[in-house]
């Protein structure tokens, strides 16, 4: 799962951080990278279009290097038969272990 954000401040960075836990509770998968513009209207060029620099540039490439492995497991994933189901057994996703006593 990729997130877009947008608050002033970093507002935006820390609303995705609290729905990376909602999702993990979830059992779903969000990628660690990610690509931060703080004040964009900043990066434009006149035409309007973005101007990318290094930490930028890693850093969209590193977002795109995590998309791309994911894309490759699923697809082989999918290749073999598999499905989410059968991934974590009949009775559906994995439990934490009861407390007794």
């Amino acid at each position: 799962m990729r997130f877009v954000s947008y608050g002033a401040g970093s507002g935006g960075i820390r609303a995705v951080e609290q729905l990376r836990l909602v999702y993990a509770e979830l059992h779903a998968t969000t990628t660690r990278s990610g690509v931060v513009l703080s004040m964009p209207w900043e990066r434009l060029d006149r035409q309007g279009r973005l101007v990318a620099d290094e930490p930028l540039g890693r850093a969209a490439d590193a977002t795109l290097d995590e998309l791309s492995w994911w894309a490759r497991r699923c697809a082989a994933h999918d290749a073999a038969g598999r499905t989410v189901s059968s991934a974590r057994g009949a009775s559906g996703p994995p439990r934490p272990p009861s407390r007794s006593g």
